[in-house]
């Protein structure tokens, strides 16, 4: 019998795939068969995750894009499918609470300009990357696509004052996937993966009083690591999921909402 999470043969793209989240997945795939792309801002970032890949015995190819930008997501499934003969999965993970545009205030505060570059990563990249992929994909017969969104799109995630249009945007991506699973099914899967703290080069120095914090919210007791995302990205590009759509996942450790912590 098939083992229904082999990925051999497969072609995977991930966004934001050469640090964090987006490596820990890039790498899970590639243990699981799939050759990949790696998408970054800079051909220097993706180096090292792809010649990690390449020594797994799969192919590997990075490919310089910003993915706000449509002609750059564009090139990047165009190189994809000339180098690599196809595209079955798309992990759209790339996005940002924090990029050194994205200031932590009040949303009213924010200028118009700030407000768009944090939805365009965030939100609208998801729409350009399906757009760009979604007519390979068709051609081959189907395919599977994961969207990142975060625990902060939850309702009963505990409030982050400063990160509201992250949320909002997180939050649309959430209904991006639940619209695009009908529009694309049957022969397309759109599910969506809602991770909570994370560590990564930004996070790993938090507060010893941010990390009591963590600790006292989240049933496993810290923070998650990247590789913790790869098991589910996996599951939902693979048959193992072959009845899975529209789905989001929740992959938090347990993270309670804000009023259950004001109980404790």
């Amino acid at each position: 019998m098939k083992n229904p999470f082999d990925l051999t043969g497969k072609v995977a793209i991930v966004t934001g795939g050469s640090q964090g989240i987006g490596e820990g997945i890039a790498l899970g795939l590639a243990n699981a068969g799939a050759d990949v792309a790696i998408a970054a801002r800079t051909a220097q970032s993706v180096a090292k995750v792809t010649e990690a890949i390449k020594a797994m015995g799969r192919r590997a190819i990075g490919v310089p894009t910003d993915v706000s930008n449509e002609e750059q997501v564009n090139n990047l499934i165009a190189e994809t499918v000339r180098q690599l003969g196809r595209v079955d999965i798309i992990v759209n993970n790339a996005g940002a609470s924090q990029a050194p545009s994205f200031r932590r205030i009040p949303v009213l505060e924010l200028r118009p300009d700030e407000f768009d570059a944090n939805i365009a990563l965030n939100l609208k990249s998801v729409y350009y990357m399906c757009r760009a992929a979604v007519p390979h994909m068709q051609k081959q017969g189907g395919g599977s696509i994961i969207n990142i969104s975060s625990s902060v799109a939850r309702d009963n995630t505990p409030p982050l004052a400063g990160f509201g249009v992250y949320a909002a945007a997180k939050a649309g991506v959430i209904a991006l996937t639940r619209a695009l699973a009908p529009e694309l099914g049957p022969t397309i899967r759109v599910n969506c993966i809602m991770p909570g703290p994370v560590n990564n080069s930004r996070t790993r120095n938090r507060s010893p009083e941010l990390l009591e914090i963590l600790q006292r919210q989240i049933a496993m007791k810290r923070p998650g690591e990247p590789e913790d995302l790869a098991g589910a990205v996996v599951y939902f590009a693979s048959d193992a999921s072959a009845w899975t759509t529209g789905a989001s996942l929740s992959i938090d450790g347990g993270l309670r909402s804000y009023e259950d912590t004001a109980k404790r």
